[in-house]
């Protein structure tokens, strides 16, 4: 989801999609803290679970590079985009 947002990202209103992927990107680290202390307080631990949520985690940062690979092509400069998190 914040790959898309991070890819839809143009115009004027381009701060308003990094915020939003911004939260996509929290919400989903707070979710992805909790699952497996939900998982342990439920006992309900599998091998596979481990495994599965750690191979979920680097296909989410896959997507999310691309995402901003994606901003980035489209001609925004890491100088633009760093003035854009400053302000």
């Amino acid at each position: 989801m914040a790959a898309l947002l991070f890819g839809y990202a143009s115009g004027e209103d381009h701060w308003k999609f990094f915020l939003y992927a911004g939260l996509v990107i929290f919400g989903a680290g707070i979710f992805d803290m909790v699952d497996g202390r939900v998982a342990r307080a439920t006992n309900q631990v599998t091998v596979f679970g481990a495994f599965f949520d750690s191979v979920i985690d680097r296909y989410s940062d896959v997507a999310l590079f691309f995402g901003l690979a994606g901003l980035l092509r489209r001609g925004r400069t890491a100088s633009s985009t760093s003035e854009l998190v400053a302000s």
